[in-house]
């Protein structure tokens, strides 16, 4: 008589789903979406935050609150441990191959984009200050010489009404210098909040090199452990290039893509790209980023 067999004719074979399958007890839902949502809303969170041991169940159920909420799930540090894991922007998702894309530029091409995005800030910012000092100066000093020529025009009958007038003009200029400043320096603090990512140069037509999806993901697992740390919480927990399946849609905004399988190819776009504080990504050239046009890799 073989074994097990009574189990399986009667439909109580062994229940694999358990393993993958979430709680349905509203109570531990709801715990599990209130720990979610206070690590969300507490700036004095840490980046990441582990938990011990837990039922599987209750694992899974942290795995789709989590994945609905916009935030990472990944493994611990520890044996059985797991952490939730902060992530940028609204959309995760974009914002992790925003990463990804930056560190192709600056593993395949040797271009770091952030670097020279706020380096390009900090030297339009500095000149805008500059030119409007300048011009603050120049025209004080100017309004200064008019005033000193006119109120020695002792003679005159007006001298006095003139010193006024010039004096009322004088104020009204350095006012409007003033609020020009401070214009200008509220669209600096404003700028402050966006940096652009411009991968758009023709210095970088040779160096952009199609490479396997796999090659670059193992990169990323030898040299950015952060960056695979939030690729893990998103589900790309391993370097094949299936992992990118069902992020097909955000990977093609930033990267060219050629062939199938193990010799799968990617090359990273020429973009631009703007990106908050909050790591809000915006595209400045969204049609280079919609594009499917296939490449063929060399």
């Amino acid at each position: 008589m073989a074994r097990g067999n009574n189990n399986k004719a009667r439909g109580k074979g062994y229940d694999w789903r358990q393993h993958i399958r979430p709680s349905n007890d509203p109570a531990i839902q709801n715990r599990v979406r209130q720990t979610i949502q206070q690590f969300l809303n507490d700036p004095n969170e840490p980046r990441a935050l582990e938990f011990p041991p837990m039922e599987k169940y209750v694992v899974n159920t942290y795995r789709d609150y989590c994945r609905d909420m916009g935030v990472g799930w990944a493994r611990g540090t520890q044996k059985r441990h797991w952490k939730m894991i902060r992530l940028g922007g609204s959309d995760p998702e974009i914002s992790l191959w925003k990463k990804v894309w930056c560190f192709y530029f600056n593993n395949y091409c040797d271009v770091d984009l952030l670097a020279q995005a706020q380096i390009a800030q900090d030297d339009e910012k500095g000149g805008d200050s500059s030119e409007i000092d300048t011009k603050m100066k120049s025209d004080t000093g100017m309004v200064d010489i008019e005033a000193d020529v006119s109120v020695n025009a002792e003679d005159c009958k007006e001298a006095e009404d003139i010193a006024h007038l010039i004096e009322a003009t004088e104020q009204n200029s350095v006012d409007d210098l003033e609020n020009e400043k401070e214009s200008h320096d509220s669209l600096d603090a404003l700028g402050e909040e966006q940096v652009i990512l411009d991968a758009t140069s023709k210095s970088l037509d040779g160096k952009r090199m199609w490479t396997k999806v796999r090659d670059l993901l193992q990169e990323i697992k030898r040299n950015d452990q952060l960056l695979w740390e939030e690729c893990r919480s998103l589900g790309v927990n391993n370097c094949s290039e299936k992992k990118l399946v069902p992020h097909l849609h955000k990977v093609q905004k930033f990267f060219d893509l050629h062939g199938n399988g193990p010799n799968q190819k990617i090359r990273g776009k020429k973009l631009k790209i703007g990106v908050g504080s909050n790591d809000e990504v915006h595209f400045l050239n969204a049609e280079l980023a919609e594009m499917g046009v296939i490449e063929y890799a060399k």
